[in-house]
C-alpha cells in the first residue's frame, strides 16, 4: 500500500479545501511535512488512520466522548461550516489497483455519523463501501496500525522495558492472529465454566450466584476505572501539549535567557573583576624596567661598545701615568738639554694639552655600565615583555567573553513579559503532577480490584472443582469438557509453537535494525527476547549479558524504534510508515542516528512530520537527496487556521 494522495476538507483547523501529493518517486522514500507545535502535524496522522478505519482508529481509544462526538469537534470552527470530509487515495501493491477512500459528515446529523465511499480503478464500489471496515484490514490490519502510525515523543514511553515487551507481544499477536487464539481459548473457558456450573447443587449454585455479584460489581469498578483513566491520560496528554506549546513560546521570547539572568550577572561580576585584575597586572608590568623594550636594540648597542672599551678605573690610573709621565719628562728635558726657562714652560704646556687631549678622547669611550648588567637588564626585558603578551591575550579574551556576556544580558526579557508564560507553565505543571498522582491511584485500585478478582476467580473455580469431584458427570458433558480441554491445550501448543518460531525471527530483527542505529554498532552483539515476558537483554561485546533497563535512556529509544521497524518487517508488509514529531527527546547523537540510519530505510514510503526543530540543519541536508515531497503547514494566529504551502521552512534554525 502506497498513499498516493491525502485531502481535507473543513477537517481539524484545515479550514476549506486543502490537498497533498505523497506517491514517492524512485529512491525518494521520504515525504517531510513541517510545522510549528499547534500548526496541525497531529491532525493528519489523524486524518490518514481516521480515512482508513473510522471508528476502529487506534488513537480514538485516547480520545474521550466516543466516535460521534470526535466527529463533531473535528469540523472547522469557522462560522457556517457545519461538515467535514477526508479522502485518501492509494495504491495497492499486491493488486495493483488504485482506491480512493473519502469519509464524510455532518453535524446536522444527530447523533453525527459517517458515510464511506469507495472508488476502485476510478469506479465506485457499492460492495466495498458497505463493507469497508472489514476489507482496509486486508491492507493493513487496524491491530498493526500502532506499527506504521506513530508519534516519535511516544517512543519514550515505549522505551520503558516493560511497555517494550508489551508491544512485542502486541505485535506478534496481530501479526501472527494469535488475537484469535486467545479469543477462542477465553470462549472456551467461558464454555467450561458454563458446563461446571449446570453440575452444581443447589447450595453450590447460591453461593456461586452471590460470588458472581461481587465479580460484577469489581467487573463494573474495573471498566470505571479503565474509563477514568483513560480520560486521565487523555488529560495528562493535552496537558503535556500545553507544556510544550508553553514551554515553545516561552524560549521564543527569551525565558532561557531569563532565567539564567542571574547567573549571567554573576559571571559578568566576575568577568569585570577578573578584567580589572589583568589589568592591575599589566600596569604593574609597565611601572618596571618594562618602556625600555622600546630602546632594547639600542642597550644592545651600548652592551656591546662597552665590552669593547676601558673602565672608569682604568682611565683614572692612565691618566695618574700621563702626570707622572710628564713630570719625569719635564725634568729630564731640562736637565739634559740647554733650554732657558720660557722654552722649558711651553714644553710643559704642550706636554700638558697633550695628555688632556688623549684622556678627552679616552674619556669618550668610557661608560659608567657595566656589561653584564646591561645583558641582564635586556633579559629581564624580554621576560617582563613576554609576560605582558600573555597578560594582553587574557584581557582581550576576556573582554570579548564579557562583551558576550553583556550581549546576552540586553537580550534578556523584561520580567512583566515572560510572567505571564511562567505563571501558565506552573499551573500545567501542578496540573501535570496532579494527573500524574491521581493515575498512580486509579493504577493502585485497579491492581487492589485485580487482585479481589483474582481471589473471588478461584472461589469459583474451588466451588467448580468441589463439584467435579462430587458429582458424576453425564456421559455427554464429559465428552464436552474433555474435548474443550485437548482443543484449549491444542490452541495453547499452536500458539507456542508459533509464537516460538517468530520470536526467533524477530530477534534478528531487532538486532540488525539495534546494532544499525547504535553509535557503537559493535557494542551489541546478541540479543534475546524472553518466550514468556516478552523481556529484552542483550549481550554486549565484552560478553555481558544485561537486560534492556540497564542500557542508557537514548539507547532505550533506539531499542524500542528497532522493535517497531523489526516487527514492521516481519509483517512482511509493503506499507506507508508515518512518524509525527520524529526525532522526539533525543539527543543530537541518537537523533543522527535515526537520520542516516532509519529514516531512509523505514518503509518504501516515509511520511515524517517535523518542528522547525527536528529536521533541520545538517539533518535536513543529510535527508536533502531522499525526499519526494515537502510541504509547511502555515498556522494563522488570528483566523485560528492552517493552510498547506510547498516548500519547507523559509528559515532553518541549526539542528539541537
Amino acid at each position: 500500500m502506497i498513499i498516493d494522495k491525502l485531502e481535507l476538507h473543513n477537517f481539524g483547523v484545515y479550514a476549506g479545501k486543502h490537498s497533498l501529493e505523497m506517491r514517492p518517486t524512485r529512491g525518494k522514500p521520504i515525504i517531510l511535512i513541517g510545522a510549528l507545535n499547534g500548526s496541525g502535524k497531529t491532525t493528519l496522522l489523524e486524518a490518514i488512520q481516521l480515512a482508513l478505519y473510522g471508528r476502529a482508529a487506534k488513537f480514538l481509544q485516547d480520545k474521550k466522548g466516543g466516535y460521534s462526538r470526535y466527529l463533531e469537534e473535528s469540523i472547522s470552527r469557522q462560522r457556517g461550516i457545519d461538515s467535514a470530509s477526508i479522502s485518501i487515495s492509494f495504491l495497492s501493491v499486491d493488486t495493483k489497483d488504485d482506491y480512493v477512500v473519502t469519509r464524510t459528515w455532518s453535524s446536522r446529523d444527530a447523533p453525527v455519523s459517517d458515510a464511506v465511499r469507495v472508488v476502485r480503478n476510478g469506479l465506485y464500489d457499492s460492495d466495498l463501501s458497505t463493507r469497508w471496515s472489514e476489507y482496509v484490514d486486508t491492507f493493513l490490519p487496524s491491530a498493526l496500525s500502532d506499527l506504521f502510525f506513530f508519534d516519535g515523543e511516544k517512543v519514550e514511553s515505549l522505551a520503558e522495558p516493560k511497555r517494550c515487551s508489551e508491544i512485542i507481544a502486541d505485535g506478534l499477536n496481530a501479526l501472527l492472529g494469535l488475537d484469535l487464539v486467545s479469543d477462542l481459548e477465553k470462549s472456551m473457558l467461558v464454555l467450561k465454566k458454563r458446563l461446571a456450573q449446570e453440575q452444581l447443587t443447589g447450595s453450590a449454585q447460591s453461593t456461586l450466584e452471590q460470588i458472581n455479584k461481587e465479580l460484577n460489581l469489581i467487573d463494573t469498578e474495573i471498566v470505571s476505572i479503565a474509563e477514568s483513566l483513560q480520560t486521565l491520560n487523555s488529560q495528562l496528554t493535552s496537558t503535556q501539549d500545553d507544556i510544550e506549546r508553553l514551554n515553545y513560546d516561552y524560549k521564543r521570547n527569551g525565558g532561557d535567557l531569563y532565567d539564567k539572568r542571574e547567573e549571567l550577572v554573576s559571571k559578568r561580576d566576575m568577568y569585570r573583576s577578573e578584567l580589572d585584575s589583568i589589568r592591575q597586572e599589566i600596569l604593574r608590568a609597565a611601572e618596571s624596567d618594562l618602556p625600555l623594550a622600546q630602546v632594547v636594540h639600542q642597550l644592545k648597542e651600548i652592551a656591546e661598545i662597552q665590552r669593547d672599551s676601558i673602565t672608569a678605573e682604568q682611565l683614572k690610573s692612565l691618566e695618574n701615568g700621563l702626570v707622572l709621565f710628564s713630570e719625569v719628562l719635564a725634568r729630564e728635558v731640562g736637565s739634559k738639554l740647554p733650554i732657558d726657562v720660557q722654552a722649558l714652560d711651553l714644553f710643559k704646556r704642550l706636554a700638558n694639552e697633550v695628555r688632556v687631549s688623549q684622556l678627552s678622547t679616552l674619556k669618550t669611550s668610557a661608560l659608567p655600565t657595566d656589561y653584564e648588567e646591561v645583558n641582564r637588564t635586556v633579559e629581564t626585558i624580554h621576560q617582563l615583555k613576554s609576560t605582558s603578551n600573555v597578560l594582553i591575550t587574557r584581557f582581550d579574551i576576556k573582554k570579548s567573553d564579557l562583551e558576550d556576556l553583556e550581549r546576552q544580558l540586553a537580550a534578556v526579557p523584561a520580567e512583566e513579559k515572560v510572567r505571564e508564560i511562567q505563571d501558565l507553565l506552573q499551573k500545567n505543571d501542578s496540573e501535570f503532577n496532579n494527573l500524574m498522582k491521581a493515575i498512580e491511584r486509579k493504577n493502585d485500585d485497579m491492581a487492589r480490584l485485580r487482585r479481589e478478582q483474582a481471589i473471588i476467580e478461584k472461589k469459583v473455580e474451588d466451588l467448580h472443582a468441589e463439584a467435579r469431584a462430587e458429582i458424576a458427570q453425564s456421559s455427554m458433558l464429559n465428552k464436552i469438557n474433555v474435548a474443550l480441554t485437548k482443543g484449549s491445550n491444542a490452541l495453547e501448543i499452536f500458539g507456542k509453537t508459533l509464537r516460538t518460531k517468530q520470536l526467533e525471527k524477530l530477534e534478528g530483527l531487532v538486532l540488525d535494525g539495534f546494532q544499525q542505529l547504535l553509535r557503537k554498532h559493535r557494542f551489541v552483539h546478541s540479543l534475546k527476547i524472553d518466550k514468556l515476558s516478552h523481556a529484552v537483554s542483550v549481550t554486549t561485546d565484552n560478553d555481558n549479558e544485561m537486560p534492556a533497563q540497564k542500557l542508557s535512556a537514548g539507547e532505550r529509544q533506539l531499542l524500542a524504534v528497532a522493535v517497531l521497524w523489526a516487527l514492521a518487517r516481519l509483517s512482511g508488509r509493503v506499507l506507508p510508515t508515518v512518524i509525527d514529531t520524529p526525532l522526539g527527546r533525543l539527543d543530537s547523537i541518537h537523533r543522527s542516528r535515526l537520520v542516516e540510519h532509519y529514516f531512509p530505510y523505514a518503509g518504501e514510503q516515509v511520511i515524517l512530520l517535523s518542528t522547525d526543530e527536528e529536521i533541520v540543519g545538517p539533518y535536513y541536508e543529510s535527508l536533502k537527496g531522499l525526499i519526494s515531497h515537502v510541504y509547511t503547514l502555515d498556522f494563522d494566529e488570528s483566523a485560528r487556521v492552517s493552510t498547506i504551502r510547498s516548500g519547507y521552512f523559509t528559515n532553518l534554525k541549526e539542528a539541537a
